[in-house]
């Protein structure tokens, strides 16, 4: 069966029907660019833990600390 010539191709059709939807009829007063949304930041990673070595002074405390809750 053959193909009517005044009939447009379906993909002719669809080209045409796509251009006549992206053009607007109106004049836009700014450009259709994105809204400039807060961006999320990346986090820095958690830090090697400092461990010191507890000196006199330090344990006195800690002693003076754990009588009182005591």
């Amino acid at each position: 069966m053959q193909r009517d010539k005044t009939v447009p191709e379906r993909l002719e059709c669809f080209a045409k029907q796509l251009a006549q939807a992206v053009t607007d009829d109106y004049k836009r007063k700014s450009t259709k660019a994105s809204r400039n949304y807060p961006r999320q930041f990346e986090q820095k990673g958690i830090a090697k833990p400092t461990i010191i070595v507890a000196t006199k002074k330090h344990k006195k405390r800690l002693k003076h600390y754990l009588e009182i809750a005591a």
